[in-house]
């Protein structure tokens, strides 16, 4: 199954977000893997900034997962 990349976190310097099945990974735009960020039981099927930094994921489990100190 294909990934979908989205654009740029306007809160956080030269990353990228991929959506995996029940994951999200964080990646430099040099195309190093920061972080995967794991907890949904089904696909994510969207992703956003917030104000401070953080980042939002909500997915096919119903879910809203906030992900704190997880912008580097």
């Amino acid at each position: 199954m294909s990934a979908t990349c989205l654009p740029f976190l306007q809160s956080c310097l030269d990353v990228l977000i991929q959506l995996a099945p029940s994951e999200v990974r964080v990646w430099t735009i040099g195309g190093d893997l920061v972080s995967t960020l794991s907890g949904h039981s089904s696909f994510v099927y969207s992703v956003a900034s917030l104000p401070n930094g953080e980042i939002a994921s909500g997915g096919e489990d119903r879910t809203l997962r906030v992900w704190r100190g997880k912008c580097l």
